[in-house]
């Protein structure tokens, strides 16, 4: 009975360091570093660095927000703002996954107590090589240039 218990306890911990192991050895998971730049919209003139892990969602926003005072205040975002995923199909090819929309109430706030605030979205599904820019252009002069970039290489 002492025996078997020390053959198992001996199993457990074997199975315990050799997955210790595999978990450290296994490789870093590849990001990718974007630079969104808007066109035609006020106030960002600069690009906006932003880093994704592969396969996963990131944000992006920019814009300002205003108040909704119908109950509890709450603010309503307004700009452009949106969702990208970038996933390495081969070392020539990555998937990019863009949802972006825009609102704007430059023209929309004439009487406070009436306010409607246009909103336009596009999706983009692309395939792509690295170092190319997807140019997307959401309309009324507004475009969005995605700069995609490798920052980590898998072992």
């Amino acid at each position: 009975m002492k025996t078997t218990l020390l053959c198992l306890a001996l199993a457990i911990t074997m199975i315990s360091f050799a997955l210790q192991q595999s978990l450290a050895s296994s490789p870093p998971a590849k990001k990718f570093h974007l630079e969104i730049t808007f066109t035609g919209i006020k106030g960002l003139d600069h690009p906006l660095p932003l880093n994704v892990p592969d396969g996963k969602p990131a944000t992006f926003q920019a814009g300002s927000e205003i108040p909704d005072d119908a109950g509890d205040l709450q603010y309503i975002f307004v700009g452009v703002e949106g969702k990208i995923r970038v996933h390495e199909l081969s070392p020539d090819q990555w998937r990019v996954s863009i949802s972006a929309t825009q609102s704007d109430h430059a023209d929309a706030i004439k009487d406070p107590s009436n306010i409607l605030i246009p909103v336009s979205g596009i999706h983009c599904l692309r395939t792509i090589k690295p170092g190319e820019t997807i140019d997307l252009d959401l309309g009324s002069g507004h475009k969005i240039t995605f700069k995609i970039s490798s920052t980590s290489k898998r072992n």
